[in-house]
């Protein structure tokens, strides 16, 4: 369902930006749990998307079209949609040139202080500023 969802949102303003200016956009997305993937897959059928995450097994999963998260929509994308998708490691290879970044990292709330940790969203966006400063300047 949600990413039935997604795609009608993500995919049509992306497809419309891509259809209407010819462009072929990198995109990094950060974190490949549910959300991040789901956004990759829909984003990767139109578009060069490097998905990066810390769990090397989870990376050798996408690279081999296989959901690491067991989710039946994003299996059948795999299986039957021509994706540039690409996940990795590599800060680097990920936000280099990269037009977007799509954050979605954990942000688990911590209840004992009564926030949400934000550390990871914080980090993503430190190495995107470090690695790409100026957006898509060397793509």
């Amino acid at each position: 369902m949600l990413l039935n969802v997604h795609q009608r949102l993500l995919g049509e303003f992306f497809t419309k930006k891509n259809e209407s200016e010819g462009v072929h956009m990198k995109i990094a997305v950060a974190g490949t749990g549910y959300v991040g993937l789901s956004n990759a897959v829909l984003l990767a059928q139109n578009h060069q998307v490097f998905a990066l995450d810390v769990i090397a097994e989870k990376v050798e999963l996408i690279n081999q079209r296989v959901s690491p998260i067991g989710d039946a929509e994003i299996e059948r994308f795999f299986a039957e949609k021509e994706l540039d998708l690409t996940a990795t490691l590599s800060p680097e290879e990920a936000y280099r040139g990269a037009e977007f970044v799509v954050i979605s990292t954990p942000t688990n709330y911590d209840e004992e202080k009564h926030f949400f940790d934000t550390s990871s969203v914080e980090a993503v966006i430190e190495d995107v500023l470090e690695i790409n400063p100026g957006g898509d300047d060397d793509y």
